[in-house]
């Protein structure tokens, strides 16, 4: 079982002091607890990422929400730190085979580095919705409410060709796929902020 997990994080400026800040929410440390993993944040620092992961005994990555990714026309919180780590991150994962899940931004980033994109979409910040699961056997039946927090979602073209999808919301947008080959799954809504019986089998399953 894995137990130490790396976990990115949001980059914050503060005016006032002009700190740049590595962000986590706490929820995330308690909800992967629970599972009997620990949380161990990485610093948005692409120069000491590799090293930092191999050094620190993490065997698997979750990339979590946040930032929006600099490719976004119009994007207001992008950090090229955060996305040069992440992009670190994620060759190192490919290349080793190491599970990682991400989450809304998480989930976009995963995709564009395999050579997808996002599309904007109105009405699924701040909201419930329903999505509906196929591709995946995860024993459960009928459509299934989640918490949604994004402004740009992924459509069926801007999904990587790597990725299948196994979960759709009601207005054909993915809210969930998994790689091909690679340990790797990528969701819209966050865990962390209500864990539902999706979420204990979705976090059992990539970090086994």
């Amino acid at each position: 079982m894995i137990v130490l997990i790396g976990v990115s994080q949001r980059v914050e400026y503060c005016a006032k002091t002009g700190e740049i800040r590595d962000c986590l929410d706490q929820r995330w440390s308690k909800l992967l607890a629970d599972f009997g993993h620990l949380a161990l944040p990485i610093p948005n620092n692409p120069e000491i990422a590799q090293d930092f992961i191999m050094k620190t005994g993490i065997k698997g990555i979750l990339l979590t929400g946040g930032n929006d990714l600099s490719s976004i026309v119009g994007s207001v919180n992008s950090s090229t730190a955060r996305e040069e780590t992440e992009t670190v991150i994620i060759s190192h994962v490919q290349k080793h085979g190491w599970p990682i899940l991400g989450v809304c931004r998480g989930f976009q980033a995963i995709n564009e580095f395999f050579g997808g994109s996002v599309s904007p979409i109105d009405g699924h910040a701040a909201v419930h919705h329903q999505i509906f699961l196929s591709n995946r056997d995860f024993g459960l039946t009928g459509p299934i409410t989640v918490n949604s927090f994004h402004n740009y979602a992924l459509k069926q073209q801007n999904l990587a060709d790597s990725f299948v999808p196994f979960a759709i919301a009601s207005d054909g947008t993915i809210e969930g796929a998994f790689h091909c080959d690679l340990n790797c799954m990528g969701i819209m809504w966050h865990p962390e902020r209500g864990k539902s019986d999706l979420d204990k089998i979705i976090l059992k399953s990539v970090f086994r």
